[in-house]
C-alpha cells in the first residue's frame, strides 16, 4: 500500500512506511510477500525478546529495518549510525511511520573518541566501516566510546550489534560498563568473515578472541540462523555470523 508520502511496509505482525527511495529493497527483501527472507532469524529474536518496558539498542541500523519493526515491541527503540546517507534514509522512514519512540544518536561508536576514516564502496549500502581499504569513498568521522553516551544501560533488553567489523572496538567498552555487566541484556551480534578481503583492519585483528570474552560472561551463544547452541569451535570452523549471547 502506498501513500503520497511513503510506502506500507508489513513484516510478519508489524506495519510501518518507508520512503520511495527504500521501497525496492524493502519490498524485496523484508515485505511478508518478499520473494527473499532477509534476516528473518534477527527479526525472529526482535519478537522473542520484546518488552514494552524495556529498550532495544540497534547499534548500526542503516536504513532503520529493525529499529522500524521493534518500535511497538519496546518501549524506546536507540538506533545508532554515522553513515550520513544511512541517517538520511532511516530519518525519513521515521518520519513517514510517525514513530516517536525511536531515537537515531548519529555517532561512530569505537573505544576512543577520535578522528578516523570511515567508508566503503559506497555511501549507504551498509556496507561502510571504520577500516575502509581499497574503497570509493572515505571520509573523515568522529569516534565515540559508547559509555560516553547517555544510554540507559540498565534498561536494555535486547541488543543488535552490525557495524562490519568495528565490533571489536565495540564489544570490550561495553564489557567495561559496570551497569551493562550488571544487566547483561541478550547480544545479537553480526560477524562478516568476509571482511578481511575487503577492510583494512589491524594485524592483531581477531574476532574469535572478542567472541571468548563474551562467551565468558554470557556463558551461552546460539546460532541464530537454527536456535542451536554453539560453541567458540563451532563458530571458528563454521564461519557462523548471526550469533545470539544469553546468560
Amino acid at each position: 500500500m502506498s501513500n503520497t508520502l511513503g510506502f506500507q511496509i508489513t513484516k510478519n505482525d508489524t506495519t510501518f512506511m518507508v520512503s520511495s527511495k527504500c521501497r525496492a529493497w524493502f519490498m524485496n527483501c523484508i515485505d511478508n510477500n518478499a520473494s527473499r527472507k532477509w534476516e528473518n532469524p534477527v527479526f525472529k529474536m526482535i519478537d522473542k525478546y520484546q518488552n514494552i518496558n524495556g529498550d532495544f539498542l540497534d547499534i548500526g541500523c542503516w536504513n532503520g529495518v529493525f529499529s522500524l519493526y521493534a518500535s511497538n515491541k519496546f518501549s524506546k527503540v536507540i538506533a545508532i549510525e554515522c553513515d550520513p546517507k544511512a541517517l538520511v534514509k532511516i530519518h525519513n522512514n521515521i518520519l513517514l511511520s510517525n514513530f516517536n519512540n525511536i531515537s537515531v544518536l548519529p555517532i561512530a561508536l569505537s573505544d576512543t573518541d577520535e578522528i578516523r576514516d570511515f567508508g566503503g564502496d559506497r555511501m549507504g549500502n551498509s556496507m561502510s566501516s571504520l577500516f575502509p581499504k581499497n574503497v570509493n569513498k572515505i571520509i573523515k568521522i568522529q569516534t565515540t566510546n559508547i559509555n560516553s553516551t547517555n544510554i540507559n544501560f540498565n534498561k536494555l533488553s535486547l541488543v543488535k550489534m552490525d557495524i562490519e567489523g568495528a565490533e571489536i572496538l565495540v564489544i570490550p567498552t561495553l564489557l567495561n560498563n559496570k551497569t551493562f555487566m550488571l544487566n547483561l541484556p541478550p547480544l545479537l551480534l553480526s560477524l562478516h568473515w568476509y571482511s578481511e578481503k575487503n577492510y583494512n583492519f589491524p594485524k592483531d585483528y581477531d574476532i574469535i578472541e572478542v567472541v571468548a570474552k563474551l562467551n565468558m560472561v554470557y556463558h551461552t551463544i546460539i546460532n541464530v540462523t537454527n536456535r542451536k547452541v554453539v560453541s567458540i569451535t563451532d563458530i571458528l570452523d563454521n564461519e557462523l555470523s548471526n550469533l545470539l549471547f544469553i546468560k
